[in-house]
């Protein structure tokens, strides 16, 4: 078939029909039965996701000179982190938002109970 939109080792057979010939049924152009098998679910984090869509970017030594200069402040290369740290400092600060709220709540009702 034009385009290999329905190639024979998948189990297709489609015959070109004359104008006025009558329409081409599934079972025609089907030579076996087609059975598709789902492959398992896969949990993906957002990382993975991001990875996935976009690539694993390249990889940088030093940062863009136009990034520096947006930031305005002098940065040290030298003081990099790879994303395992990154991923867990992240936690910490999450951990010690949800502790500042949890106290700031405990603070505003001390005298209800």
């Amino acid at each position: 078939m034009r385009f290999g939109f329905f190639p024979a080792v998948e189990g297709w057979k489609i015959e070109t029909k004359g104008i006025g010939e009558s329409t081409t049924t599934y079972d025609e152009i089907r030579t076996r039965p087609y059975h598709y098998v789902r492959p398992a679910i896969e949990t993906l984090s957002y990382l993975d996701v991001v990875h996935l869509v976009f690539g694993k970017g390249t990889l940088r030594r030093t940062l863009p000179k136009g990034l520096k200069e947006s930031f305005k402040t002098d940065i040290d290369d030298s003081l990099r982190i790879d994303a395992k740290k990154y991923q867990k400092l992240d936690q910490q600060l999450s951990h010690l938002e949800h502790s500042k709220d949890l106290l700031e709540y405990l603070e505003d009702n001390e005298g209800e109970k």
